[in-house]
């Protein structure tokens, strides 16, 4: 049994909480989940919707349908080892969500988006002809319809804000800082976040989000600034591309 780490940058009040199992055995096993589970997911729904014949890109709907098994493994997984090897999401996780984690989230997304970001890119984008935005623009490109849009929506402003959040800056982030530190943890569980992205380019402005993301959660010792993060960043990126 693993003892409970007070892990937050500054005094805050917390439920004392029992020891648990979950660690990083938990996190490497969900995370081969996310993987190879997704990936036979994807196939196995490309040939069910459009057989040997998948056009490119593939439609939104496809697209939504195929996250799923990536939000099964980050969000039912973390959940899992939580309930089961733990004290419960809530309690081992810091799962929860007050009025002030909203504002607060968001303008830190935005400003991140906008401003942070940008500034950190500006002298690479001076050497290269890359498009930062290629891969969210070619996403957007595949929604036409309403009902199109509101499954963009719920894929990248609702969803999968809340399943990363609970994986990387929940179980991730605090079966880290029990093995390795505060420090070590966020640097780590970032690095980890920005590779998964499998955007080589990108991997910058992920790593600076999720360095940001995990220092909201461990100073309030909950995933609700994060998730509200996640959303402003996502969101501001959606609305941006769409409007030029």
């Amino acid at each position: 049994m693993r003892s409970p780490v007070d892990w937050r940058l500054r005094d805050v009040p917390q439920v004392p909480t029992a020891a648990h199992r979950w660690g990083l055995a938990d996190v490497l096993g969900w995370l081969l989940v996310a993987q190879i589970g997704t990936a036979f997911w994807a196939t196995a729904l490309i040939a069910v919707r459009h057989g040997t014949d998948a056009p490119s890109p593939l439609p939104i709907g496809t697209i939504f349908l195929g996250a799923f098994g990536l939000w099964f493994a980050y969000g039912f997984g973390t959940w899992w080892s939580a309930t089961r090897r733990g004290n419960g999401p809530q309690l081992d996780l810091g799962a929860t969500l007050q009025g002030n984690d909203i504002p607060l989230g968001l303008l830190a997304g935005v400003l991140l988006q906008l401003a942070v970001i940008p500034a950190v890119y500006w002298p690479i984008l001076q050497l290269t002809d890359a498009d930062l935005g290629e891969s969210a623009r070619r996403l957007i490109d595949t929604a036409d319809t309403p009902a199109e849009l509101v499954m963009l929506f719920l894929l990248v402003v609702v969803a999968a804000p809340l399943v990363e959040e609970f994986f990387y800056r929940g179980l991730v982030l605090r079966a880290l800082v029990e093995r390795i530190g505060r420090w070590p943890a966020v640097l780590v569980s970032s690095a980890l976040f920005a590779a998964v992205h499998l955007q080589f380019l990108e991997f910058i402005g992920l790593f600076i989000f999720g360095v940001a993301a995990a220092l909201l959660a461990i100073w309030t010792g909950r995933l609700g600034p994060s998730w509200a993060l996640h959303v402003g960043f996502n969101a501001t990126t959606l609305i941006v591309l769409l409007l030029t």
